[in-house]
C-alpha cells in the first residue's frame, strides 16, 4: 500500500484523488485543503480515504506528496512541510511554471533524505472547484517532468505514479517547459480574455451575443477561467509571456497587413500555412500520447 497525499482538493486536487481511486492500485489517499469545508466534502466526493487538519500532518507518513495549490503559494506550503517529509518519500506539484519553483526546490532539498521533481499535467478546465473534479481529467494527457537534479529511479516513480493517473510522463528542462508553456497555455488565455473584450466592447455589449457561435465559443473558452490563477500564472512567467505575446502581435501585424493591402491570396496561403503547421503541432501531441488524448 503506497500512501499518497493531496495537497489542495480543488479541481486538479480533486481530480487527481478520484483518478488514483479509479486506477485499482493499491494507493490510500490522505488530503488537505485550508477549508473545513472542503476537506469534508472532498471525503463526502470519495477524492480522498482521510483529510488533515495541516498540511504538515498529511505529509507525515506519504510516499508521495503532491502539492496541487496555487503557483505562488507551492513553494511556500512545500517549504512549511519540509521538517516533515518521510525519509525517502517523493514530493511534486501540478503548477503551471516550472523553473523557479524547480529552482528553489532544489535549494530546499539539497542533502535531505527526501526528493522533489516538478510536475506539470496539461489538463484542466476553466471551471474551478472539486465539485469539478472528474476521474479522467488526466487520461491521455501529457504531464511535464521537470527535474533540476536527483537519482534517476526518483524520476522512474514518479512516471510510474503519473501513469497510474492516466497521464503520459515527458522530461523535459524547467526553463525549456516555461518558455514553451508561454505559447501554447499562457498566451492562448491572454488571446481569449482579449478577444472576448474584444467582441463585447466594439459590439456594442451584449449585442453580438447573439452571433457568438461555436467558433468563438471555442476560442473564449478558457477566457472563464479564476482570473487570481491566471494573474499568479502571468507573474510567475512574465518575461517569456512577453515574448510569446511579442510574437502573437508579429502574426496579427501581419495579417492586417494583408487585408490593409488586399491580399486575400496571399492570406489563403497564410491562412493553409497555418492549418498545416497546427496539423503539425497536434501530430507530435499525437505521437506522444499514443493517439490517447
Amino acid at each position: 500500500m503506497q500512501n499518497i497525499t493531496i495537497i489542495g482538493t480543488g479541481l486538479m486536487g480533486g481530480s487527481l484523488g478520484l483518478a488514483l481511486k479509479a486506477s485499482g492500485r493499491p494507493y490510500h489517499v490522505a488530503a488537505w485543503s485550508r477549508k473545513e469545508s472542503d476537506r469534508e466534502k472532498a471525503l463526502q466526493l470519495g477524492v480522498c480515504d482521510e483529510v488533515f487538519a495541516s498540511p504538515e500532518e498529511a505529509v507525515a507518513s506519504a510516499d508521495i506528496s503532491v502539492f496541487c495549490t496555487s503557483v505562488s503559494s507551492i513553494v511556500p506550503l512545500i517549504e512549511q512541510c519540509l521538517g516533515y517529509f518521510k525519509n525517502g518519500s517523493l514530493v511534486t506539484d501540478v503548477g503551471s511554471t516550472k523553473a523557479d519553483i524547480a529552482q528553489r526546490c532544489d535549494v530546499m532539498f539539497t542533502g535531505r533524505s527526501f526528493s522533489f521533481i516538478g510536475s506539470h499535467p496539461m489538463a484542466g478546465s476553466e471551471k474551478s472547484g472539486q465539485e469539478h473534479a472528474t476521474s479522467d481529467l488526466y487520461r491521455g494527457a501529457v504531464v511535464a517532468l521537470t527535474p533540476v537534479s536527483g537519482p534517476e529511479r526518483e524520476m522512474n516513480r514518479l512516471k510510474e505514479f503519473w501513469r497510474a493517473a492516466g497521464a503520459v510522463p515527458a522530461v523535459m528542462d524547467p526553463d525549456e517547459h516555461d518558455r514553451l508553456i508561454a505559447l501554447t497555455s499562457h498566451l492562448p488565455h491572454l488571446a481569449a480574455a482579449a478577444l472576448t473584450a474584444a467582441a463585447f466592447q466594439s459590439g456594442g455589449g451584449k449585442a453580438a451575443g447573439v452571433l457568438c457561435g461555436p467558433g468563438f465559443t471555442d476560442c473564449t473558452r478558457v477566457a472563464g477561467s479564476l482570473p487570481a490563477l491566471w494573474r499568479d500564472i502571468a507573474a510567475s512567467n512574465t518575461e517569456n509571456i512577453l515574448l510569446a505575446l511579442e510574437a502573437y502581435i508579429e502574426e496579427l501585424c501581419g495579417i492586417r497587413s494583408l487585408l490593409e493591402q488586399r491580399e486575400y491570396q496571399w492570406l489563403q496561403e497564410y491562412l493553409g500555412e497555418s492549418a498545416r503547421a497546427r496539423e503539425e503541432l497536434l501530430s507530435a501531441r499525437k505521437k506522444t500520447t499514443g493517439g490517447l488524448s
